[in-house]
C-alpha cells in the first residue's frame, strides 16, 4: 500500500469529518465521515471552493462565517490552531451543530492550505429556517433589511483580510441620502422610512454576485463591491445613485424621490475598516460640495485589481 493509500484509508476510518483546502481555499480532500456528518459525497464537494458556501457555517448567534470570520481561513491566514462551535447546513437543508477545528497545513516549510476537522456535538437538527432567522436577526438591519452596520463591518474586515493573503483590492461605497431630516420634517419621518425601504427593495432586486450595500447609519448606506479588470467603478458608484434616484414613494397623491451624494474608493494595503469608509465618506463629501445627487471616486493608479 502505498504512502497516499495509506493516508486515504486512515482519513476514512476516523469517526470526525476532515477536509483540506489548498492556498485558493479550493477543497482538495474530503473523507468518509464528512460525508456523514454533511451529507456531501467527495464528488459534490471536492474542487469546490470554500466561498461557494456549500457548508454555510454560522456561530450560534446566527453570523454567517462563510462570509465574514471564517476560522479556517484565519487560521490560514496566521497559522495559528483554532476551535470553534458552529452550525454546518447539510446537504439536505438542516443545520447540524458540529465543533470544528482549524490546522495550519505545511508541505517544505510552507504554507500550503489549511485542514479542519468536525465532529458532531449532539444528535440534533436545527430547521433551517429558524437559523436563518436567527441571521436575520443578527446581521439585518430591521427596517430596510438590508446588511447592518455591524455585518458591513464584518465583511469589509474580512475582505481587508482576504486581499493581505491574495493581493488584490476590493471597492467601498459610501452613500448619504440628500437632505433626508427636511424631507423627515416635511413629510414625517413614517413617509421617511417608507422611502428608505423602496430604496432597500432596489438594492435587493439589482445588486448580485458577492456585492452588498447595507444600511449604516440612519441615512447612510455602505456599499462593498468586487474589483477586477472589467470593473468600472465610476459606473458602478453612478448605477447606485441612479438606484436611489428612481426609487420613490406615493404620498397624497404625489411621487417623492430622494437623491443621494456618493463616494467610492479602492481598498489599500494595512487599511483598517475605519480608514476605508472614512474616505469613502470623504470622496461621498465631496459630492455634497459640488451639489448633491453625484458621485465621487478615487482609486490609486497603483490598485492591482
Amino acid at each position: 500500500m502505498g504512502a497516499n493509500e495509506l493516508l486515504k484509508s486512515i482519513l476514512n476510518h476516523v469517526d470526525s469529518g476532515i477536509y483540506f483546502v489548498d492556498r485558493n481555499r479550493r477543497i482538495k480532500a474530503w473523507n468518509e465521515a464528512a460525508q456523514r456528518i454533511a451529507g456531501y459525497t467527495s464528488d459534490d464537494i471536492v474542487g469546490r471552493c470554500c466561498q461557494d458556501n456549500l457548508l454555510n457555517h454560522v456561530d450560534k448567534d446566527g453570523v454567517p462565517l462563510c462570509e465574514t470570520s471564517c476560522p479556517l481561513y484565519r487560521t490560514m491566514d496566521d497559522g495559528e490552531v483554532r476551535t470553534a462551535q458552529v452550525l454546518l447546513r447539510h446537504k439536505e437543508g438542516f443545520r447540524v451543530p458540529v465543533e470544528v477545528k482549524t490546522i495550519p497545513a505545511f508541505e517544505d516549510g510552507l504554507l500550503v492550505g489549511g485542514i479542519e476537522i468536525f465532529s458532531q456535538k449532539a444528535q440534533l437538527k436545527y430547521d433551517d429556517d429558524f437559523v436563518e432567522s436567527i441571521t436575520d436577526k443578527a446581521m439585518s438591519d430591521p427596517l430596510t433589511g438590508l446588511p447592518n452596520r455591524f455585518f458591513l463591518e464584518s465583511k469589509i474586515k474580512y475582505k481587508l483580510q482576504e486581499c493581505v493573503w491574495s493581493g488584490g483590492s476590493f471597492l467601498v461605497l459610501a452613500a448619504d441620502i440628500d437632505d433626508f431630516q427636511s424631507f423627515n420634517k416635511y413629510y414625517s419621518s413614517s413617509v421617511g422610512d417608507i422611502a428608505l425601504k423602496s430604496i432597500a427593495s432596489s438594492f435587493k432586486s439589482n445588486i448580485i454576485g458577492n456585492n452588498i450595500m447595507g444600511r449604516w447609519n440612519e441615512d447612510q448606506f455602505i456599499g462593498v463591491f468586487d474589483f477586477n479588470k472589467n470593473t468600472n467603478p465610476h459606473s458602478i458608484a453612478e448605477y447606485i445613485r441612479i438606484l436611489i434616484s428612481r426609487s420613490g414613494v406615493f404620498f397624497a397623491d404625489k411621487y417623492l424621490s430622494l437623491t443621494a451624494s456618493v463616494g467610492m474608493v479602492d481598498a489599500q494595503r494595512a487599511e483598517t475598516v475605519e480608514s476605508i469608509v472614512a474616505r469613502a465618506e470623504a470622496m461621498m463629501s465631496q459630492s455634497k460640495n459640488k451639489g448633491k445627487n453625484c458621485s465621487t471616486v478615487f482609486v490609486s493608479p497603483y490598485a492591482s485589481p
